[in-house]
């Protein structure tokens, strides 16, 4: 049974801003946890920089492929498995001690962005009505932005309270 069939294009397009709201989040998580990072991986607020740098690089590279990957195939599908190996990238980011590793879980959520982005504009525009579309746009980057909302001082709050 297809679950988007029954459901709303509120619903649908809500799910796909998800991905890019948990994208947002660790894209603009890195001012609440810089301090923490230099210390457990001993390294220079220039190092810290290309870990930092590595998810846009990422990012940068992945859009074209992204782009053409979300036209040709099911974007539900590479949304569950963006959205899987993001939440796996940083379940590993959080328990490494290696900078390599660290730089590669920052790598792939850079990737996770980048079809975030893209997958939620896709579903707003299949989904919503063409006279709706600039109006559920703007929700879903609305809701994205309550991601980098949520990174910072929340966020740094419970930094402070778990270091």
């Amino acid at each position: 049974m297809n679950l988007f069939k029954k459901a709303s294009p509120a619903t649908v397009c809500f799910a796909a801003a998800l991905l890019f709201f948990y994208s947002f989040f660790q894209l603009t998580m890195f001012n609440s946890i810089s301090t923490p990072l230099m210390q457990d991986f001993t390294i220079s607020p220039s190092v810290l920089g290309y870990l930092s740098a590595s998810y846009f690089f990422a990012n940068a590279l992945a859009t074209i492929p992204a782009g053409l990957l979300l036209d040709r195939f099911s974007v539900r599908r590479w949304a569950l498995v963006i959205m899987l190996l993001c939440a796996l990238a940083t379940i590993l980011f959080s328990i490494t001690h290696s900078l390599s590793v660290a730089i590669v879980c920052r790598m792939i959520n850079g990737i996770g962005n980048t079809f975030g982005f893209l997958a939620s504009m896709q579903m707003a525009a299949r989904w919503l009505p063409t006279k709706r579309l600039a109006s559920g746009i703007g929700l879903i980057i609305t809701f994205i932005m309550l991601g980098g909302i949520v990174s910072q001082t929340p966020f740094v709050f419970l930094v402070a309270h778990t270091s």
